[in-house]
């Protein structure tokens, strides 16, 4: 769950930035998306992304806090469930860092 209604995404249009593919796994979030910003994005599992399927040079993310927030607890690790998505998102920017530096 990375873009819900996509105000992240709304604020980098703002700015001038073209998004190509957004990537979100709740279809109904999907849906809200795709009637505020288009129809650019994937209903799909973050992990399961093709990588060549991201070519931009700048890649944004909301990821999910709830496993690093101060207010958990419980388990502020790597580990925590909470905390692969955000896990997948860092490995997806070091793919693409490795990517266009060599390319």
């Amino acid at each position: 769950m990375f873009l819900r209604c996509g105000l992240l995404d709304f604020g980098f249009l703002q700015e001038g930035f073209e998004i190509e593919l957004a990537v979100e796994l709740d279809e109904d979030a999907a849906n809200s998306y795709r009637v505020n910003l288009g129809n650019h994005v994937l209903t799909q599992d973050i992990r399961k992304v093709d990588p060549k399927r991201i070519t931009s040079p700048v890649m944004i993310g909301g990821t999910p806090c709830q496993g690093y927030s101060r207010s958990n607890r419980v388990n502020q690790k790597v580990d925590n469930p909470n905390n692969l998505l955000t896990s997948s998102y860092t490995e997806a920017l070091a793919g693409q860092a490795l990517y266009f530096e060599t390319g």
